[in-house]
């Protein structure tokens, strides 16, 4: 009989059957193997099976009941070997069904999807009554993707072989949780219901508690989410998921304060999960805490040095700061993971322009501009500075000039040629782009002062000369 049968009783009476009693040389050692295992010694009762191993090469249950330790260690280096000493395991005893069961587990714990499925349904194959092995294979069906009415039908089967049995129960759930859409909420009501059976089933099931709130949140029953996800909570109190969900609900009530405290949980007990450093740094700039979210964010990069939205989120943070040399600063670093960042280019610009930098900011400019030769934008900037900072009255002409081109249609890049060309003395010119901006908006208020003041400009200029 196998070290490790499954809480099931058909896997072990199986198993039973296919078998008999273990070879009389390996009694010694499985008998030490039972007692370091009852004191939690898993690495000692691996040498013990490794020993039995020489003893019996050729017996697949002790290749099964080494795999069986190795995943139960919980190491994920552990994890091929384990996955070899099932594959020998099913080569020695190919209708070894248990092997087989727990080779399709253990390759979709590391995502061999289409494997495992082959191997669970092979498990099925052997034996159709097996309910465990329905669920199994459903749940290796949801993973893979693209499955999920196999899976469906597969999750039903085994509830009929087994209506005690709570996981398939959670796993329907999340089945039809999955095909819910925002215009199909069709099966939300059975998912629901489904949760609720494999809780009545198992109180303590954490994640059917998580799904059912994920599920009363997406009927939009905040108070019955937040409720379930507390629940959960005291199940798994360190899980930063259900703090992150429980956050959302709570967001969804507008209770901020409660956002905030469990989005800092979910960073307390998971300092390394990068989402939830990116999910509390957003609400924190949501509210207003710049430098709030600026910490979070130069933590996350701490973990994710090279991502670029996590420095176009600080420019964006130090820009609302006013904050020019720490936007410059980011708008560098966007653009050296991203060179062709346009909006990063713009703003490096703008930046550098405050602060004095011209030359800096017209280089910007016009790499945006060569970066996209129909945007109108900076042009507009670049004749700005030309005008303002270098005194080329005919450069800056030019560039809008060329803004005008790549948009006709836009007033206020009318009404603001209009200005620089009364500027430079050129009131006729003006006058028109003045009218052209209130053709294209009557109601541009700036436009038609503008024009009103250019028109006495040029009427006191005549009054003048004559």
């Amino acid at each position: 009989m196998t070290l490790f049968p499954s809480s099931h009783k058909a896997e072990e009476q199986q198993h039973e059957e296919q078998f008999g009693p273990n070879n009389p040389q390996l009694q010694a050692h499985y008998e030490r193997i039972r007692a370091l295992f009852g004191k939690g010694d898993l690495d000692a009762a691996l040498v013990e099976l490794q020993q039995a191993l020489q003893i019996a090469p050729n017996d697949p249950v002790v290749h099964n009941d080494i795999g069986s330790f190795l995943r139960r260690r919980g190491r994920r280096e552990d994890l091929g070997t384990a996955i070899a000493q099932f594959q020998e395991a099913v080569r020695l005893k190919p209708d070894f069904a248990l092997a087989h069961s727990n080779l399709g587990s253990t390759l979709s714990q590391v995502g061999q999807f289409d494997e495992a499925v082959a191997e669970l349904r092979e498990v099925v194959r052997l034996n159709p009554d097996y309910a465990h092995a329905r669920n199994n294979l459903a749940a290796a069906l949801l993973s893979r993707g693209g499955d999920r009415e196999e899976a469906m039908r597969e999750l039903r089967a085994a509830i009929r072989l087994d209506p005690n049995y709570a996981e398939p129960h959670s796993n329907l759930g999340n089945a039809l949780l999955a095909g819910i859409t925002e215009t199909n909420h069709g099966d939300l009501d059975a998912a629901i219901a489904e949760f609720r059976e494999a809780l009545r089933l198992v109180p303590d099931y954490a994640v059917a508690r998580l799904r059912l709130g994920d599920a009363l949140r997406t009927k939009g029953d905040w108070d019955g989410a937040i409720a379930e996800y507390r629940e959960t909570l005291k199940l798994v109190p360190n899980d930063p998921d259900v703090h992150n969900n429980l956050a959302v609900v709570l967001g969804q009530k507008g209770d901020v304060q409660g956002v905030v405290a469990e989005l800092r949980e979910a960073v307390r007990v998971a300092p390394r999960y990068p989402a939830m450093r990116v999910n509390l740094a957003s609400v924190l700039g949501q509210i207003g805490d710049m430098d709030g979210a600026i910490a979070e964010w130069r933590e996350y990069l701490q973990l994710m040095p090279d991502d670029y939205r996590a420095h176009t989120a600080l420019a964006r943070l130090y820009g609302r700061k006013g904050d020019a040399s720490g936007l410059i600063a980011e708008c560098r670093e966007v653009l050296r993971l991203k060179p062709e960042d346009r909006d990063a280019l713009r703003n490096l610009g703008y930046a550098l322009s405050q602060t004095g930098d011209a030359d800096g900011a017209l280089a910007a400019f016009r790499e945006s501009a060569r970066l996209d030769p129909n945007d109108p934008a900076p042009h507009r900037s670049i004749g700005q500075i030309l005008l303002r900072s270098k005194g080329d009255k005919e450069g800056a002409i030019a560039e809008l000039r060329e803004a005008m081109r790549l948009k006709p249609e836009d007033a206020d890049a009318h009404n603001e040629f209009g200005g620089i060309l009364a500027f430079c003395g050129r009131l006729g010119e003006g006058i028109a782009e003045f009218r052209e901006a209130l053709r294209l908006d009557p109601q541009f208020a700036e436009a038609q002062k503008n024009l009103t003041r250019a028109l006495g400009e040029k009427g006191a200029t005549a009054g003048a000369s004559s």
